[in-house]
């Protein structure tokens, strides 16, 4: 699980060591629209126990710190390279774009532990890749930007 604290993203490990999540955003603002694309993961470190679980991608739609909305894609058993290919749309009114982000985690499909997430949105939550691929989404109305984000532990 990632935790968000105010406008910092606690992470304790260096990005990459727990593998990667490649995925789309789009944001319709005739609609009010934002819309995930999970396409891939790579290099998950996955434990026997989790092997056999499978694992998923739940990806959460944040207020402030209120959580708002969240899905999950389907478990994919056996791969530390798991494709998803799943889309996701969430209802966002355009003024609330500053204050929303998105955590996407990847969980054992017993949604034990997480082997780790991304969090993307605005300044007041991301820096770096993550605030990047916010701001391309939100200067390409319509468009769907596929970017790869490490995979972080956050508590």
């Amino acid at each position: 699980q990632c935790y968000r604290f105010l406008t910092h993203v606690f992470s304790f490990k260096p990005p990459s060591e727990h593998g990667d999540l490649q995925f789309s955003l789009s944001y319709n603002d005739y609609l009010a629209r934002l819309t995930v694309v999970v396409l891939r993961a790579r290099g998950l470190k996955l434990q026997n126990e989790r092997n056999s679980t499978g694992v998923c991608v739940r990806v959460s739609l944040m207020n402030h710190n209120q959580l708002i909305k969240s899905k999950r894609t389907t478990v994919i058993i056996g791969s530390s390279n798991p494709l998803y290919n799943e889309t996701f749309s969430f209802k966002v009114d355009q003024l609330q774009l500053d204050a929303t982000s998105l955590s996407l985690s990847v969980i054992p499909g017993d949604e034990t532990s997480s082997l780790g997430c991304v969090i993307v949105g605005p300044f007041m939550y991301t820096r770096g890749k993550e605030l990047e691929h916010w701001n391309e989404m939100i200067s390409k109305p319509k468009e769907l930007v596929k970017r790869w984000h490490a995979l972080s532990l956050s508590s």
